[in-house]
């Protein structure tokens, strides 16, 4: 089969398309604007059936406010009557009312009163009971052909009256048709789905107010439903309903109709003519195809072939413009995007060279920070982690030099290099000879505090280093060249920590400007972290330091305080001392015996952060012990009171020496901190599986904002007085170790009015010696 011509081809191309969209357009047109007349004409009859359904409920609740006014009124103006002249005045006033109103019977009941009735149906008023809440007025059920009428209750106070008005007075709200055409209708149905207001088409369902109205749309409506929709009507014509429940009336109706026929009368009208004038532009696309695909087809033949001398990257192809006004500007248009393709292929190239560097940045920087975080602050893993990121990502041999503690040298510290043997022979070379801070090129690095970058190093620089090394190491410097160099300097503080260096070796590309930023954000976040590690070294060495001259200091001051603590005691016991040596050598003994305590508390610290204390938990009655405990202490301050009070078996294993240091420092601290004359007392009990020893004091409660740091180590509480404890803030610590180490808690409850309460909380059962790690005295326990 002979294939089309490019003539042909170009005219089926342009008349398939038009004719197509020219059809699609008028389809589209003619939905969208049919659409829109059918949602306009729904809206309509929406709308109509709003402004009824709001004429209604207005007039209905305009009649209950009127009757509620006129029970207000004849309230005052007959209250102060005698009862025959009031209920005279009443029926008077309900007459009258009745009459302006427009009702056909009222009832009024009044206490004190006979219910007044008024009309001639006011008797069947007699059993209305309220309405339910929401509904203002109750439809009479349908009784064969009598005219419907509804009833309207109001009540203030103990008045209460009934009207009942004439379904026919609410005609005159459903007459007017406006907005519906000459086929609409509007009618207000009761809850059943009988007529309550006239139909405009006798002699259907529902007509008379005999049958109830059968059609979908009032079966939604009575299920409580507001909406609008197409279906028959009562008659079986299809129309549009708009359809509102009425709660005020007791679950009625308002029903809006229009026919289908009458509204849907303006889309038929658009259909023909968007036909016409779909047929118009069909034509006249015919036409104007097979003169454009005329004019077009040179051309664009030729433009074809330049495309395909684009398409093998030609870009220098030239394009004759040619042919009408709009092709010669595609011609243009397409031998400047010819241009702007070459021109674009470059700035590609750049783009992605940038993006690749920027890359590489980045993963050097996330590699190094996440390198340095894993090095955990110790100095030579920092070191050696940063020269190996450097060497191993934008360099190919990096040095990295420390200023020494004299401040004269320049140390090597770390080294590497990609290839293991360069790094062998730069080590060598390197090793082989000091460097001096004020000598070399690091020395105007150091000075200046800026970096040095060398893009090129020369062979005038080359010399001059080798001239610097001993003869058999010049060979080493030979072979391993470096090509380029960039020398930064490692600044913390204000002051100067070392050099970085990174070099390299040729053929390699020689380090830029853009490099040497880098290469400073680098510099600057090792000095950060090699000072941070040298901070970190510091402190645990101070820490170190300090937990030695305390371990020390307290063991040595044993001896001799425990020597003068005994040559007190035994002084203390001769007799014939005078009344101030008395007192004296008490005094020695009593601080002798505080000092005993402290430096105990002291090497118990000391114990518990380096490895914990021991515990020997052996069988043991905790109720004794605790006794026995309370009663030392008793003696120690007879001038308090403190109760002791056990309860249960509390047989189990537990360190005996040190659940007493435990008791005696709580019940001590509760004496300290308790006010004079006021009791302490100690609860020793079992619950469950567990041995629960409370200490309480009265007074003051111990500060919120101290409650955290409690338990930390050298914390001094305030004594009663309101000065400092005389003791070194190790004993509430200790104690808490001790439980721990127990396999048990200690907690306490402070509040206003209630006192302190110290809870121990212990387990029967211990598998028997064993130790506690605990923090370090720099960090607070919590609580």
């Amino acid at each position: 089969m002979r294939p089309l011509s490019f003539r042909s081809q170009i005219l089926l191309l342009m008349l398939v398309p038009l004719l197509v969209a020219t059809a699609l357009l008028g389809w589209l047109s003619y939905r969208e604007a049919s659409e829109a007349l059918a949602q306009g004409a729904i809206r309509a009859v929406g709308i109509s059936a709003n402004a009824r359904e709001q004429t209604l409920v207005t007039r209905l609740r305009r009649q209950q406010e009127r009757a509620s006014g006129f029970l207000r009124l004849v309230a005052s103006d007959c209250a102060a009557k005698k009862d025959s002249e009031r209920a005279e005045c009443l029926h008077e006033s309900l007459t009258d009312f009745m009459t302006t109103e427009g009702a056909i019977g009222a009832r009024l009941v009044v206490p004190g009163l006979e219910p007044l009735l008024v009309g001639e149906l006011s008797a069947a008023l007699e059993d209305m009971t309220p309405l339910p809440p929401g509904q203002v007025v109750r439809f009479e059920p349908k009784q064969d052909e009598a005219e419907r009428a509804y009833d309207l209750l109001v009540q203030e106070g103990e008045m209460r009256l009934v009207l009942r008005f004439s379904a026919a007075i609410l005609n005159a709200v459903f007459q007017e048709r406006y907005g519906l055409g000459k086929s609409g209708e509007t009618f207000l149905a009761d809850s059943q789905g009988l007529f309550i207001t006239d139909a405009r088409y006798p002699g259907h369902s529902g007509h008379n107010r005999s049958h109830p109205i059968d059609a979908r749309p009032m079966r939604e409506c009575l299920s409580g439903h507001d909406a609008e929709m197409l279906a028959p009507d009562y008659r079986g014509v299809e129309v549009i309903h708009a359809f509102r429940f009425i709660e005020e009336i007791g679950g009625g109706c308002i029903m809006a109709h229009i026919e289908q026929s009458e509204a849907f009368a303006p889309a038929r009208v658009l259909r023909a003519r968007v036909a016409q004038v779909s047929v118009i532009l069909a034509a006249l696309a015919v036409g104007l195809s097979f003169i454009f695909a005329r004019r077009l087809s040179g051309p664009v033949a030729r433009l074809t072939e330049k495309a395909r001398a684009l398409r093998a990257e030609d870009f220098d192809v030239t394009v004759q413009a040619e042919g009408p006004r709009e092709l010669r500007t595609f011609a243009e248009t397409f031998a400047k995007m010819a241009h702007s393709l070459q021109a674009s292929m470059g700035e590609r190239e750049r783009l992605l060279n940038e993006v690749e560097a920027e890359r590489a940045r980045l993963e050097l920087l996330s590699g190094l920070s996440r390198a340095l975080a894993e090095s955990r602050l110790a100095l030579e893993p920092v070191l050696s982690t940063t020269c190996r990121q450097l060497a191993e990502r934008v360099g190919d041999v990096c040095t990295l030099r420390l200023v020494s503690a004299d401040g004269q040298w320049l140390e090597l510290r770390a080294l590497h290099a990609r290839d293991v043997g360069v790094e062998a022979r730069a080590r060598v070379v390197l090793e082989s000879r000091p460097q001096r801070v004020s000598e070399g090129l690091s020395a105007r690095v150091l000075a200046s505090g800026e970096p040095l970058l060398v893009p090129v190093v020369t062979q005038e620089l080359l010399a001059q280093y080798r001239a610097m090394l001993p003869p058999e190491y010049q060979d080493h410097l030979l072979r391993d060249e470096p090509h380029s160099l960039a020398i930064l300097p490692l600044r913390s503080l204000g002051r100067s920590l070392g050099v970085l260096t990174l070099y390299r070796l040729a053929p390699g590309p020689a380090y830029t400007e853009d490099d040497l930023l880098l290469f400073r954000e680098v510099a600057d976040r090792a000095a950060l972290a090699i000072e941070n590690a040298r901070l970190f070294q510091q402190a645990q060495e101070a820490v170190r330091i300090r937990e030695d001259l305390v371990a020390v200091v307290s063991h040595d001051l044993r001896n001799p305080i425990s020597a003068i603590s005994m040559s007190a005691s035994v002084l203390l016991k001769r007799d014939g001392l005078q009344d101030w040596q008395a007192k004296g050598l008490s005094r020695i003994y009593s601080a002798a015996d505080r000092a005993i305590r402290m430096i105990r508390d002291l090497l118990d610290s000391t114990q518990a952060r380096v490895g914990g204390i021991p515990v020997e938990p052996r069988p043991l009655d905790f109720h004794e012990l605790a006794r026995h405990v309370v009663e030392e202490v008793q003696l120690a301050h007879p001038e308090r009171s403190i109760f002791f009070q056990p309860g249960g078996d509390a047989h189990g294993a537990w360190d005996a020496d040190r659940m007493a240091q435990v008791i005696t420092n709580l019940v001590g601290n509760a004496v300290q901190h308790s006010p004079e004359g006021t009791p302490v007392r100690v609860v020793s009990r079992r619950r469950g599986g567990e041995v629960l020893l409370e200490v309480h004091n009265e007074g003051p409660p111990i500060p919120a904002e101290e409650l955290p740091t409690l338990f930390a180590p050298f914390r001094r509480g305030k004594s009663k007085g309101g000065g400092a404890v005389g003791s070194v803030g190790l004993g509430l610590f200790i104690s808490r170790q001790i439980v721990e180490a127990h396999g048990g808690t200690i907690e306490v409850r402070s509040e206003d009015g209630e006192g302190t309460t110290f809870t121990v909380h212990l387990p029967l059962k211990n598998e028997g010696p064993g130790t506690l790690e605990v923090p370090s005295p720099h960090v607070s326990s919590p609580l």
